[in-house]
């Protein structure tokens, strides 16, 4: 009887430790279930998700969006859409642009196409050596009247490091809303020549540039 009741008593201790080895080894499962869960959802977001609230830029080139040198910001808001601001010194006068871009892949990397709108401001006090009437090259100063245009321009995206940190090219075209117009302040007047080297020097036609551009990130706490 006494020897019974014993090995009930063992047989109920070895049952309450089971059951409770069982419980902790499904916790320790789950726990490393939700953990893996937990870094793969990461890695996703890493991946698809987790791209930087905006880039920092700098570009140069030839009737670049950005002027002969200028830099802009470009603010990711979807997937495979962002819209892009800025300015830079130019040969007619500090240029302004916005554009909105679509690129082809997720990331802001690869190809993109962009569309948009910018502004030259002019020079009211241009000074150069220009082809006149006087049959050479003479010092003139000239007040060179505002210009907006609107632009196509297609872009190649590479990133460098694990950041969205890129380098890119781009190549395109604008048109000029508006002629070429000036007011002849100093010096002969222009000739045929001169006034062709003028129209060089504005906005409009071929775009070719390129530049860098960093990610930044939302601070999460």
């Amino acid at each position: 009887m006494f020897s019974r009741l014993i090995i009930n008593r063992v047989t109920l201790i070895a049952l309450l430790l089971l059951s409770a080895c069982s419980q902790r080894v499904c916790a320790q499962d789950q726990d490393d279930e939700e953990m893996h869960l937990r870094r793969r959802i990461h890695a996703h977001d890493k991946r698809d998700g987790n791209y930087p609230v905006v880039f920092l830029g700098a570009s140069s080139g030839i009737n670049n969006e950005n002027g002969a040198l200028g830099f802009n910001l470009d603010f990711p808001l979807a997937k495979k859409v962002s819209f892009s601001s800025g300015f830079g010194a130019s040969t007619w006068g500090t240029k302004v642009f916005s554009e909105a871009r679509y690129y082809l892949k997720n990331g802001y990397k690869g190809w993109a196409i962009g569309g948009g709108a910018s502004y030259s401001t002019g020079n009211n006090s241009f000074k150069g050596r220009m082809q006149t009437v006087a049959g050479s090259r003479e010092r003139v100063t000239l007040d060179l009247h505002p210009i907006p245009d609107l632009f196509l321009a297609f872009y190649k995206f590479w990133n460098i490091g694990k950041r969205y940190n890129r380098l890119f090219i781009d190549f395109g075209w604008s048109v000029p809303l508006e002629n070429v117009t000036y007011r002849q302040i100093s010096g002969p007047p222009l000739d045929s020549k001169g006034h062709d080297r003028l129209l060089l020097l504005s906005p409009g036609g071929l775009i070719v540039g390129g530049g860098i551009s960093f990610g930044f990130y939302e601070k999460r706490h």
